[in-house]
């Protein structure tokens, strides 16, 4: 579902999150493309979006979502916390841009199964 810059989606589909190399086999060293994504709710801004000034030499994009990797036979419980925010300086028409951000995800949760022996 988007509305205007952003975007809200549940399920799991290939994404491309990052500044990465699209034509390398595997994809990027925390998103390869050789597994079936996680389930997630994610909320994102997907394209830069020009913030601020109306000239559109500062723009944005990001996302936040939250993912399920499920129960396994040692962990439950086990959950993705993901947010990325990345920022564009320069206008899209420029010779020279300059690109920063941060995409720190991470497990969260999990408990060991009980053993009953």
């Amino acid at each position: 579902m988007r509305y205007g810059a952003f975007e809200l989606y549940a399920g799991h589909r290939r994404e491309i999150v990052g500044l990465v190399d699209t034509t390398l086999t595997a994809g990027s060293y925390i998103w390869s493309g050789n597994a079936l994504p996680v389930p997630k709710v994610q909320l994102s801004i997907p394209d830069y979006t020009p913030v601020l000034f109306k000239n559109k030499i500062l723009a944005v994009k990001g996302q936040y979502s939250h993912g399920w990797f499920g129960s396994g036979d040692s962990t439950r419980n086990y959950y993705l916390h993901q947010t990325a925010l990345y920022v564009r300086l320069g206008k899209p028409s420029w010779r020279f841009r300059m690109h920063g951000g941060f995409n720190p995800p991470g497990p969260m949760g999990g408990r060991p199964h009980r053993s009953v022996i």
